[in-house]
């Protein structure tokens, strides 16, 4: 059995999702990057040579818990001074009764792009920042839209972030943050319109839980964490070619900074290359380890699906520890159609578990991508498993955008 995501569909949606964009500079990948994003700076701003820049902004969701969820608001920012950043903004969910807010202040010091501080405070739905690096807002909002299907997993958040960012020249980027939020469970409203597959039901959102050890519970409850990262990354280029490293750590304790108790710690390693004119390789690898007596479940580590196991469905594995690792050979065939063959393989597991090699599971595939003028490029890969017999073959679709 052949599972297939309309190709076609998705690619004439996200050519007028793209034009529809008015975005005045491009977002820094570790920034969030919604379905489509309204800051209407070339059409409406406010702007002083000797000061800064006002201006309005929005942006638009699309999913199986908020239906159309639409922010508006104002951004200020200074090239001249450097004057605090500030971005404003209250967003509506169609399918729910509450509205959202965000509001965002950052002072930067000695420089535009040196050091920076600054607080976050929201109420909003939220997501893990493994599904935002797995799948990109645009392609997720369009499967949504489309076909009622996702490959991200929701809660609630209701609180404030305090951070500080720093960069070292221009591939080294540190960051601490601290965290303290109300979290809560989303139900998935069926309600939510898609233009395809209306007769089927959306997937359910998983409530929140902990104690996968002693006893999985649900839980709702107040999380205070402080986060740390350090990133490298060298790659240039449209194919991004070079190195990108990245550790990161996390940890929350029970009791007066919150009511989770669990530590994470993660190790991302990557490097793409050219092999001759036509050949190119990627590498990919992760490392993760989890401890703690009440780890969150949307904190875990999760394998399958988009960016993961491509092999296997949506998040088919989970746990608090994982390896994972990927190469990809790519053929330019034209200069605008590329094949490409790649291994997926991975493992997640629980402290009581441990690592084992039985449990390993490896897909292998095969893929095309070709350039979809005014958008970017368009992929679909075709993956199956060699770890297990009888298993069908996933074929996915990516959108990849220009950097």
């Amino acid at each position: 059995m052949v599972t297939l995501r309309n190709a076609l569909l998705a690619f004439t949606l996200a050519t007028a999702a793209a034009s529809a964009a008015w975005a005045d500079d491009a977002v820094a990948p570790a920034e969030e990057e919604p379905f489509i994003s309204l800051r209407a700076a070339d059409a409406v701003s406010w702007c002083s040579d000797d000061i800064g820049c006002l201006e309005p902004a929005a942006k638009v969701y699309y999913n199986r818990v908020d239906g159309l969820l639409f922010y508006v608001g104002i951004r200020y920012h200074s090239e001249v001074h450097l004057h605090p950043r500030l971005t404003a903004l209250r967003g509506w969910p169609s399918a729910r009764g509450s509205a959202y807010y965000e509001l965002d202040v950052e002072q930067p010091l000695f420089g535009q792009d040196a050091f920076s501080f600054g607080a976050s405070f929201y109420d909003r739905s939220a997501w893990s920042e493994d599904d935002s690096e797995n799948i990109t807002d645009v392609e997720n909002n369009l499967f949504a839209l489309l076909l009622r299907q996702e490959q991200r997993d929701y809660y609630r958040e209701d609180g404030y972030t305090l951070y500080a960012r720093q960069s070292v020249g221009d591939r080294i980027r540190l960051a601490v943050e601290y965290d303290d939020a109300d979290l809560s469970s989303l139900e998935t409203q069926q309600s939510v319109w898609s233009v395809f597959r209306q007769d089927a039901d959306w997937a359910e959102n998983p409530p929140l839980a902990v104690g996968i050890d002693f006893g999985e519970r649900e839980f709702e409850g107040r999380m205070g964490r402080v986060r740390l990262s350090v990133a490298y990354d060298d790659r240039e280029g449209p194919e991004r070619r070079g190195w990108y490293a990245r550790g990161r750590m996390e940890s929350a304790k029970d009791g007066g900074d919150g009511d989770y108790d669990y530590r994470r710690v993660v190790f991302d390693l990557s490097r793409t290359m050219r092999l001759t004119d036509t050949q190119g390789l990627a590498l990919r690898g992760s490392w993760g380890v989890g401890s703690g007596t009440d780890f969150p479940s949307h904190r875990f580590f999760y394998l399958g699906g988009l960016g993961t196991l491509r092999g296997y469905e949506y998040r088919s594995y989970a746990g608090k520890n994982m390896v994972f690792a990927s190469a990809e050979y790519s053929v330019r065939i034209r200069p605008s159609l590329h094949t490409i063959f790649f291994v997926d393989s991975g493992e997640v597991w629980n402290n009581t578990s441990g690592f084992d090699w039985d449990e390993h599971k490896t897909n292998v595939g095969i893929g095309v991508r070709f350039e979809a003028p005014g958008v970017g490029d368009v992929r679909i890969d075709a993956a199956r498993p060699t770890t297990a017999k009888e298993a069908d073959t996933i074929v996915s679709l990516r959108l990849v955008f220009p950097s």
